[in-house]
């Protein structure tokens, strides 16, 4: 049956859980609301919230490829939803909102996660990939974990390699780089036996079918049948982990 159709009477393990995505633009997918594909997901399961920690731009780690600080702000309200779901490269003041740190391997990020989550998907690495020396990659998503699980943790954590880049993975030479960064990703996963959700590998978007799902820039999958494609993804997954999500 159709996603949407199955998703009006799906019920799992999930129901009434809260759950929360965590990472860069690529798990916020877009400016927030209702037409998300985590919101997508939460519908699918009939979780009882779906919060949205993305923003946009931000690294894993706070160190450049040089070991010198990165330079970023972000900004959230009380209850740590970001504001305008960016990051910006100069201080901002913006009534009503807390600067951040936006690094992911920070305590800030992690203390954006509300502590009634119950499940955390991790999306996020892609602005690492040319940016972040490999073995800091690995150290600073370590880190980045550490502190997801000291902030909640009662919550279940999942991770997702990031998604098909038509402006990296179509070139040879370069998706062998991303792709080096996406095992990192499975690898630091398999060491705190979290399941990792293989994005690149299982949502079927490629060189041939891309402008069918993603934005003009070859990166986002803003669009409704981007959005769908990755809820379809991430939703596929979690019916077979339904059990240990309890």
């Amino acid at each position: 049956e159709p996603f949407d159709t199955l998703s009006a009477k799906h019920t799992t393990d999930l129901l009434g859980k809260n759950i929360c995505v965590f990472g860069d633009s690529l798990a916020a997918s877009g400016n927030g609301g209702d037409d998300t594909w985590i919101q997508r997901v939460a519908d699918y399961y009939q979780c009882a919230n779906a919060y949205n920690r993305g923003i946009g731009s931000s690294c894993i780690t706070n160190k450049d490829k040089d070991n010198q600080d990165r330079v970023g702000y972000a900004y959230v309200d009380a209850s740590g939803d970001a504001y305008n779901r960016g990051m910006y490269s100069t201080q901002q003041t913006i009534t009503g909102y807390t600067e951040i740190s936006p690094w992911m391997n920070g305590t800030d990020r992690a203390n954006t996660i509300p502590t009634d989550t119950d499940l955390v998907i991790i999306l996020a690495g892609a602005n690492d990939v040319s940016t972040t020396n490999e073995s800091m990659f690995k150290t600073a998503y370590a880190q980045m974990l550490q502190n997801i699980m000291t902030r909640v943790p009662d919550a279940k954590i999942i991770t997702c390699t990031f998604v098909y880049n038509h402006s990296y993975d179509s070139v040879p030479e370069v998706k062998a780089v991303y792709d080096r960064y996406r095992g990192y990703i499975k690898e630091v996963s398999a060491e705190f036996g979290f399941p990792c959700i293989d994005m690149m590998a299982n949502m079927g978007c490629n060189n041939y079918n891309y402008e069918a799902y993603m934005n003009a820039d070859g990166v986002h999958f803003n669009t409704t049948a981007g959005r769908i494609l990755t809820a379809e993804c991430v939703a596929g997954f979690l019916r077979q982990y339904a059990k240990i999500l309890t």
